[in-house]
């Protein structure tokens, strides 16, 4: 056991460093597989284990998962034992229990990094067992996620990355460029002064005052990089001249006491006195000659030619890098509308300079593109088939280090170096675990009992996934590059059974084989006849696969679909079956006679031959909170688990009562916004979550949460 352990920490610790082939999926785990589809049960494996010692038969560690991440500093560790026993601690921590340590729980502190979590345990006889059970738990002190802009600190060797879609979830974070390391410098919690009220769009460091400068659409703020603390430099309200529409990006003078930005609603480049908060047009239409800006966006101070290089990009081209002269804000191109060789800069919206070699480097998306600023010509450094490493999705900020180009990918949620000669690309900082494809946007979850593992698709790399829930490895399925048939389009559901995967969208359904990744149509607007429907938000199959069913969320109806032919037959709708109406369906589950069909706060079960529907759980049927989520699974007998973005309820089908799992503050760990869920006979939930690009592992009694595939 001592060396499996060493191996899953060791995993966690590269994992850390940022190297995404060799995290491992070992486990000393054990169990049992069943088959189910997208809400089915999974009988899966269970966390570390230890087998009959002295007077004694075992522990096992129910959760979490034998290798995992979470960014809290305390984990409660959930697990079973066998046997009569004194005590029992786990990584030094004494457990909890009421029936002798047959269930017990601990909550453990974490340090950060990557440890090793052991349980011990003390016998009738006063004999200690050491590490009679361990799992591997890597702690970060805060996942980057989704990050948007990014500035460097080279002399203290860091970069400041900002994160946030509006100003309450704004947050800073420091990453050391040697460790990867991450913590919060500022956000609603950290630092004193006015909260952020906005998305930040651009971030620079002054390296005179040593602090962080950062503006939004209503102000530029002065941030401590030690404290946190927050402070208005200028707004609407400070100095003169006409405060930007739309800025993007910002680059510090330190020799001139300003900041410059660009101004995408005007297209011109402006300048803020960092004394007076005055604010200058520098080059524009009226300002300076030259070729006017097609949109000014990513820019860079080039103080030794006393100009600002600007990536000059519009949706449409000519694209090009422009030069604005600080004396005389004259403009001149430098590359692209017919200046150098090389691909287009189209969309190419980021930029970060290297001065003493004089390049500058555009990108966004998946690609990046150096321009040699004397000649004009352009060489493609990085994109979807250039270069190894991570697969680079949705770059948001570049800069450059001295010797490589680093980037942000807020679907990787990752900090990344490139290599400007290779294009090849590593991890500097992320939370990624688990070996195999990157995981972008998941969208929904099955259990493939066949497989043992949990399938999700991909809405980003538009492919079938199979993750082995200990270890997180993660195989690509199906998809682009796998297996012969149509795309997917819209996809909304997955369900999963005898090595099949059937796949709800807009499209209607797809059948995909696991073991070949072929896919094809089963039913369609051109396949199959029957009623014309909008698009398919749920279907699921009966046990010999010889129906399925499947929701029309936008036009409310429940159709049976022949899956030899694709015929679709209304089996319930507003005029078909009596009771409550379908409203917005939102997710299905076989049982026995009847289907059970989630709906807008409510559960209804739906009769298989005539349509009727009756509440099983809502619309007055049932006591506890309202039911909310768009999910749901199986979770033993008569009982169903319903979850949402940042919700799991439990519901008895039998009465009808429900209750919150997860929700209004219960448990702790990663979650953002979970998208399909399965569970399996340990109360643990499987689930996708798409803004942290993660499988997550929920524990369905504490519902402490944990990353166990990033």
């Amino acid at each position: 056991m001592g060396r499996l352990l060493l191996v899953l920490v060791c995993s966690l610790l590269v994992a850390c460093s940022g190297d995404e082939s060799s995290n491992s999926s070992s486990s000393t785990s054990s169990g049992t597989g069943g088959s189910a589809g997208s809400g089915g049960d999974a009988t899966g494996g269970s966390g570390g284990t230890g087998g009959a010692i002295g007077g004694f038969a075992g522990v096992e560690i129910v959760f979490p998962p034998p290798v995992s991440l979470t960014d809290e500093p305390l984990l409660t560790v959930r697990g079973t034992a066998t046997g009569a026993l004194a005590s029992l601690t786990v990584a030094g921590t004494a457990a909890t229990t009421s029936d002798g340590y047959a269930n017990w729980q601990a909550s453990v502190p974490l340090n950060l990094g990557a440890q090793a979590l052991s349980v011990e345990v003390v016998d009738l006889s006063t004999i200690t067992h050491s590490e009679v059970a361990s799992v591997a738990v890597r702690h970060d002190a805060t996942l980057l996620n989704a990050p948007r802009r990014m500035t460097l600190d080279l002399s203290g060797n860091r970069a400041f990355v900002s994160s946030g879609n509006w100003g309450a979830d704004t947050v800073i974070r420091e990453i050391d460029l040697a460790s990867g390391l991450r913590h919060v410098v500022s956000s609603q919690t950290v630092g004193s002064g006015p909260v952020f009220d906005a998305r930040l769009i651009g971030l620079a460091y002054d390296d005179v005052a040593q602090r962080l400068l950062a503006i939004d659409q209503n102000q530029l703020w002065a941030i401590d990089p030690v404290s946190g603390n927050r402070s208005v430099v200028a707004d609407p309200g400070t100095g003169t001249g006409a405060w930007p529409s739309e800025p993007f990006d910002l680059v510090f003078d330190g020799p001139g006491g300003r900041v410059f930005f660009s101004d995408r609603s005007v297209n011109a480049v402006v300048s803020i006195d960092l004394t007076s908060g005055d604010r200058t047009t520098i080059s524009d239409s009226n300002v300076g000659a030259g070729p006017t800006f097609e949109q000014p966006n990513s820019l860079a101070l080039d103080l030794a030619n006393q100009r600002v290089l600007v990536a000059d990009v519009d949706t449409s081209c000519p694209c090009r890098v422009t030069a604005v002269d600080l004396a005389t804000g004259d403009r001149t191109t430098l590359s692209g509308d017919g200046v150098g060789t090389g691909p287009d800069l189209s969309m190419a919206f980021l930029a970060a300079h290297d001065a003493v070699g004089g390049h500058f480097y555009m990108g966004a998306w998946n690609r990046v593109v150096d321009v040699d600023l004397a000649t004009g010509n352009r060489t493609l450094v990085c994109d979807s088939t250039t270069g190894t490493g991570p697969l680079v999705a949705t770059l948001q900020a570049l800069s450059w280090d001295g010797s490589r180009v680093l980037a942000v990918d807020d679907r990787l949620d990752a900090a990344l170096a490139i290599d400007p000669a290779t294009g090849n690309r590593t991890y500097v900082s992320s939370y990624a675990l688990g070996s195999g494809p990157e995981l972008l946007q998941p969208s929904t979850t099955a259990w493939d009992g066949d497989g043992q593992r949990i399938v999700v698709f991909d809405q980003i790399h538009a492919a079938v996934l199979g993750i082995a829930p200990e270890g997180g490895a993660r195989a690509l399925l199906s998809g682009p590059t796998v297996g012969s048939g149509p795309e997917p389009v819209g996809v909304e559901d997955l369900y999963v059974a005898d090595g099949v995967a059937l796949i709800a969208g807009y499209d209607g359904l797809i059948q995909v084989d696991l073991q070949t990744g072929d896919r094809q149509v089963v039913t369609s607007g051109s396949v199959g006849t029957g009623p014309v429907f909008v698009a398919f938000s749920a279907v699921v199959a009966d046990p010999n696969g010889q129906q399925l069913w499947a929701l029309d969320r936008d036009d409310p109806r429940l159709y049976t679909v022949d899956p030899d032919n694709g015929n679709r037959f209304i089996l319930s709708d507003n005029a078909t079956g009596t009771g409550p109406q379908i409203g917005v369906g939102l997710d299905l589950l076989f049982e026995g006679d009847r289907l059970i069909l989630l709906k807008a706060q409510a559960l209804l079960s739906v009769d298989r031959v005539n349509g009727d529907r009756s509440y099983l759980s809502g619309g007055n049927v049932g006591d506890g909170p309202m039911l909310q989520g768009n999910w749901m699974s199986h979770a033993g007998p008569g009982r169903v688990l319903v979850g949402g973005p940042g919700s799991v309820m439990a519901v008895d089908l039998a009465t009808g009562d429900r209750s919150d799992i997860c929700g209004g503050g219960t448990g702790a760990g990663p979650m953002a916004w979970m998208e399909g869920l399965v569970v399996d006979d340990q109360d643990r939930v499987w689930a996708a979550d798409s803004e942290l690009g993660a499988l997550l592992a929920i524990d369905g009694v504490t519902c402490e949460r944990v990353i166990v595939s990033k």
